[in-house]
């Protein structure tokens, strides 16, 4: 049980910085308005 909450955790923190990055170049690119 501990392992899936500390797996759980690991993706949510990936996903995180997956979506920052992801902001950041649309941002970059001047695609937001």
């Amino acid at each position: 049980m501990n392992y899936l909450n500390l797996n759980f955790f690991n993706l949510e923190k990936f996903f995180k910085i997956l979506y920052l990055l992801l902001l950041l170049v649309l941002y970059k690119n001047k695609k937001i308005v």
